[in-house]
């Protein structure tokens, strides 16, 4: 379809797109020339009960199983990444409520790397198939919270601290070198 009309927006005003029907439906895909850019602005602040006026893209789901998604693709249209928001996985049987950064695996099959669920007021991040890497000059911390892992912790070329009263297990790795770190195991009360 293309662009149908050109119009420099004055300060304040709305502007109806020309791709938009009355009921928010579109007629056609709309297509950029290539490396023409989409430039949005706004002067207005995000908040809730002031509607939004911030929104400068918005993506709605408009059936209960619909996953607004923005994808990713190669050059020649293969799936690459999704950023992908919804409230079901099948409706009305399996309620999932979840944003989340899906990537592709070595067989070119989406799956899930990173989610957010929403919904509630506390949630767990989750990651699937996927390892957790602080790079550079970078640090994990956990802030005024509980650190808790399943399976084998590994740590290999650095030392692990223990600040807080706790139960903490350690194993050091230093390949063919023997002089392992010292360390203070403390338990809850000592």
């Amino acid at each position: 379809m293309g662009i149908k009309h050109t119009h420099t927006a004055i300060p304040n005003e709305v502007v109806q797109s020309a791709f938009w029907n009355a009921d928010h439906t579109v007629d056609d895909d709309v297509t950029f020339p290539l490396n023409k850019k989409l430039w949005m602005q706004t002067d207005q602040r995000n908040i809730h009960v002031e509607g939004h006026k911030a929104d400068l893209i918005k993506l709605k789901a408009m059936d209960e199983d619909a996953k607004p998604t923005i994808a990713f693709t190669d050059e020649l249209g293969n799936d690459r990444a999704w950023l992908v928001c919804h409230d079901y996985l099948t409706f009305p049987t399996t309620q999932h409520k979840h944003f989340s950064i899906e990537t592709t695996k070595a067989d070119e099959t989406l799956t899930t790397r990173m989610e957010f669920h929403y919904g509630a007021d506390t949630i767990n991040i989750q990651t699937h198939d996927s390892n957790f890497i602080v790079g550079g000059t970078g640090t994990f911390k956990v802030n005024n919270g509980n650190s808790e892992f399943g399976g084998d912790v590994t740590v290999t070329g650095g030392a692990v601290r223990i600040d807080s009263a706790g139960a903490a297990a350690f194993t050091a790795d230093r390949g063919t070198n023997t002089n392992f770190a010292t360390f203070n195991l403390k338990t809850a009360g000592t």
